[in-house]
């Protein structure tokens, strides 16, 4: 792309008096106002006007010129910096970038249908279900940007179980990774992520009796992590977010898991409540 000198020069002419002498002239009226205001009630005496009119004229005009010198001297300068400010916001919205939070409302009710269906000999066909409502716990992962995310995990890299007293008892320290689908959870560790898409990290599901167990089958899961998170309490999660072309992310919730009757069948279920404890990237401090 070819450049005009003619019109870098410009823009630099315009970039250093654009608007200041406006200034320069709202700022000698204010003062000469303020000047006539405070004669008006005020005469200098002798020796104060004599100091005054000593000063050479000449003084103010080369300050005045020095003020023009140094915004022609400044100016590319200026320019530079707010053509590399529009780059950088340019730039910034084509990045992939990758806003984590929690779904609206915070816990998702999910409904697991089973059962079996069974035929007469006559032709008659009878399905009994079983019927489970349980309170999932699930991250939002919103994409942002304009570049697709390629390669995105999401590992569970610490797991606290808070105490009646509340203290902390670690529960792991390692890498556990997450499933972006509910079903066939081993399946789908990891997501590519179109620009505005919205994508969901399933953490966990309570019970009917209040324990909360991770998305991931027991077997694909070391012996240690089989039970996380557990049984009924508060837990904080710590969770990292990466991927091949995002930078890494950290969110922390908070999750307290209970067994309660439910109001409209009266059946006790699983019971949760989430909240974000801290957010950080590339990590967590402290």
């Amino acid at each position: 792309m070819k450049t005009n000198p003619l019109r870098f020069y410009r823009d630099c002419l315009q970039r250093a008096f654009a608007g200041w002498f406006k200034r320069i002239e709202g700022w000698i009226s204010s003062l000469s106002l303020c000047i006539g205001l405070v004669l008006l009630f005020w005469h200098p005496g002798e020796h104060v006007e004599k100091t005054v009119t000593s000063v050479p004229n000449m003084a103010f005009l080369a300050v005045f010129l020095a003020v023009i010198l140094f915004r022609l001297a400044m100016s590319p300068y200026w320019l530079w910096a707010e053509e590399h400010q529009k780059r950088e916001v340019a730039e910034s919205l084509r990045r992939p970038r990758l806003e984590l939070g929690l779904p609206d409302p915070p816990v998702i009710d999910v409904i697991t249908l089973g059962g079996t269906t069974s035929q007469s000999l006559g032709g008659t066909r009878q399905t009994v279900i079983n019927r489970w409502v349980h309170d999932v716990v699930a991250l939002t992962c919103i994409h942002t940007g304009e570049t697709a995310v390629h390669g995105c995990r999401a590992r569970l890299i610490a797991v606290e179980a808070v105490r009646s007293d509340g203290s902390e008892l670690t529960r792991i320290v390692g890498t556990v990774e997450l499933p972006w689908r509910k079903e066939d959870p081993e399946d789908h560790l990891k997501a590519d992520i179109a620009p505005g898409e919205t994508q969901r990290i399933w953490v966990g599901g309570v019970r009917d009796g209040g324990h909360i167990w991770l998305f991931r089958k027991i077997q694909s899961l070391p012996i240690e992590y089989q039970q996380l998170l557990g049984g009924p309490g508060t837990y904080r999660v710590l969770i990292q977010v990466d991927g091949d072309n995002i930078p890494t992310q950290q969110i922390k919730i908070e999750i307290t898991a209970s067994s309660r009757p439910d109001p409209q069948s009266g059946v006790r279920r699983g019971h949760a409540q989430v909240a974000i404890v801290a957010q950080g990237a590339p990590r967590i401090e402290g």
